[in-house]
């Protein structure tokens, strides 16, 4: 110890490193899930459910972004995808063989 100031040579100068938090594992399928662009309907339904297990967990959970973009992207999917399928008819192409398209679509024009 130093008689001038008091400072304790023998004291670690550092604090101890606390443990990384461990990563949301939904979260995780969520950004699996929408890069694989398989499921953009259950990444935004796992991101969802991750934010809120991220936000109640008692040990505190990594992966607040991830939650976030596979809940975003995850919507921007579903969007383009029904954007994509509700098509009026004129914009498709028949399939082959059939002379006419008699497809359903709420826009009629």
């Amino acid at each position: 110890m130093c008689r001038y100031c008091g400072f304790d040579f023998a004291r670690p100068t550092r604090p101890p490193t606390q443990a990384a938090a461990k990563t949301n594992g939904l979260a995780i399928a969520s950004g699996i899930l929408w890069l694989m662009g398989i499921g953009s309907l259950l990444a935004a339904i796992f991101g969802q459910l991750a934010l809120n297990q991220i936000k109640l967990a008692d040990p505190p959970q990594g992966g607040w972004g991830m939650a976030i973009a596979g809940l975003v992207l995850g919507c921007i999917g579903l969007g383009v995808l029904s954007v994509t399928l509700n098509r009026p008819p004129r914009y498709r192409r028949p399939l082959p063989g059939i002379q006419s398209w008699q497809g359903f679509s709420w826009l009629r024009g």
